[in-house]
């Protein structure tokens, strides 16, 4: 049957259909993976100095990477429990609309984690893959994992091993690098609760309690209007202050606060699941404005 591709080595493999296979299971994480850890990545080469193919291929080791990061991570989350919740809040996912079996999405979820443990020892970076699988695993898997508090820990540590990764391919001064992964992870830990808004229902239906449900969606609201427009300030003392300021900085810093400050603004109007779905959407484009400006701070420091 075509539904078990690669559930079923005997059926062959058809590339095309595969590849559609693999964006559905990403594309809700994608702009939020590959494309800011490449970016990050690309800054990291810039502050090493390098150019021509030595760089080429920094960047293209990162691609590869973050694929397997959040492959890894989308078919291991779309099944057991997770599968309820996605015919709930996400249909659309592969298992949920019939388009592969459970062995495929399981023999895909394997595929995901060997990948990752392969490409991170070939690049250096086996240690920053160890720990996103050990810390996704908690999350999906463990009980603790379905507590608001270990969820945005999750992000939190899967954050900062994606950016330490990401940095690390790159070879740039491990000083820059490091505190930009701390601090950043360090925000995304309470921001990340503006995406359990759209998801109440089906994270009741398998037991998960998110910060919504256990604050109250309105006291939760407050909260992260407040976290918002506060996150510009903490970021310019954290990862922009500390390493000089100059015009293209200052410059480099307005996309980003800009985005936050509309995230908070927008924030008290939006009640519906689909209205928070589309606040939610605007973090990944703060997330790719934020690590920009790392490459802004990377051109301009040399």
């Amino acid at each position: 049957m075509t539904t078990q591709l690669l559930a079923v080595p005997s059926s062959g493999f058809d590339f095309g259909r595969e590849t559609l296979i693999t964006w559905r299971y990403i594309r809700h994480n994608f702009s939020a993976t590959v494309i800011p850890g490449s970016l990050f990545t690309l800054a990291s080469v810039i502050s090493a100095g390098k150019a021509g193919i030595p760089a080429l291929l920094a960047v293209l080791s990162s691609l590869l990477f973050f694929f397997f990061y959040v492959y890894a991570f989308d078919t291991n989350a779309q099944s057991g429990d997770m599968e309820t919740e996605d015919t709930m809040n996400k249909p659309d996912r592969p298992l949920p609309a019939g388009l592969v079996t459970r062995e495929g999405a399981l023999f895909r979820s394997r595929v995901g984690v060997l990948g990752l443990l392969g490409i991170g020892l070939a690049f250096g970076v086996s240690l920053w893959s160890v720990v996103w699988i050990i810390s996704a695993g908690i999350y999906l898997f463990a009980p603790i994992g379905k507590h608001w508090a270990w969820k945005n820990a999750n992000i939190a540590i899967g954050t900062f091993a994606m950016l330490m990764a990401a940095w690390s391919i790159g070879g740039g001064d491990p000083a820059f690098g490091l505190s930009w992964s701390f601090w950043t992870a360090l925000i995304c830990y309470p921001l990340i609760s503006i995406q359990d808004f759209r998801d109440v229902e089906g994270d009741r239906a398998i037991g998960r309690n998110t910060l919504p449900m256990a604050i109250g969606d309105r006291a939760c609201r407050v909260l992260m209007v407040f976290c918002y427009a506060l996150a510009p300030i903490y970021i310019h003392f954290t990862m922009f202050a500390p390493f000089g300021m100059n015009q293209a900085r200052w410059a480099a810093e307005i996309p980003p606060t800009v985005v936050l400050l509309f995230i908070a603004a927008w924030m008290p109007f939006a009640r519906s699941p689909r209205a928070m779905h589309r606040i939610y959407m605007f973090m990944p484009i703060w997330y790719i404005f934020h690590l920009t400006a790392a490459i802004i701070f990377a051109a301009t420091s040399r």
